[in-house]
């Protein structure tokens, strides 16, 4: 059974979220209309402050376009007229908690695959062997540090993006294209194969490279 706590004030309002006496099971915030996009930000301000992600809804008998895109501009997540209430609100309702639960579980989505990344570079740095990642453009994102010493290249070099046909000289660079493509739109590929490496220093070393194309969300 929803419980509904109501406050005259910012500072009372202030209080009912972070106060000794908050009510910690606030899931939503209904304001009634009147509010200028200046009033709409302190609010959001004290959700804010609350570390919890709480959708307001601004209650109002206008009906005027501008005033609500102004307070949705201002971060109120809708604009819900009074006008048949009954019917509006529980869908207004419905949404934005829709919205937020999608919002969180894309946060821990994405904290998931950092705290993954973090991990696999982790792992990365504590192989002897080169280990490297390109975009799909073929740009370095990453190489780890047995990489950087043996390419004689540095983080900084690194922070520049280089190609990864930087790395070769002119006569192979067609073909690290041709299969960096390859793989790219899910062709057959030399997923093992023997190139020249360019270092920094513009000497050259032979490299076997192994290579597999990294899938998120069964794309490339």
């Amino acid at each position: 059974e929803p419980t509904i706590a109501h406050v005259q004030d910012v500072d009372s309002f202030r209080s009912a979220l972070t106060g000794p006496s908050a009510h910690t099971a606030v899931d939503i915030v209904l304001c009634e209309s009147g509010l200028t996009p200046s009033c709409v930000e302190t609010t959001l301000d004290v959700v804010k402050s609350s570390g919890r992600e709480i959708p307001l809804l601004i209650l109002s008998e206008s009906d005027d376009a501008e005033t609500a895109v102004d307070a949705i501009k201002a971060g109120a997540d809708d604009w819900v007229i009074t006008h048949h209430l009954e019917q509006r609100l529980p869908v207004a309702i419905d949404r934005a908690l829709r919205d937020v639960q999608r919002r969180c579980e894309s946060e821990q989505v994405a904290i998931a695959l950092e705290d993954s990344r973090r991990q696999y570079q982790e792992l990365a740095e504590a192989l002897p062997q080169v280990v490297f990642e390109l975009d799909r453009e073929g740009r370095f994102t990453f190489v780890n540090d047995h990489g950087l010493e043996l390419f004689r290249y540095t983080r900084q070099d690194l922070q520049e993006r280089p190609h990864v046909t930087d790395l070769v000289p002119e006569q192979d660079r067609a073909r690290v294209t041709n299969q960096l493509s390859r793989a790219l739109n899910g062709e057959e590929f030399d997923a093992a194969a023997e190139y020249t490496v360019v270092r920094g220093d513009g000497t050259h070393i032979p490299a076997f490279a192994y290579a597999a194309p990294i899938m998120e969300d069964g794309e490339i």
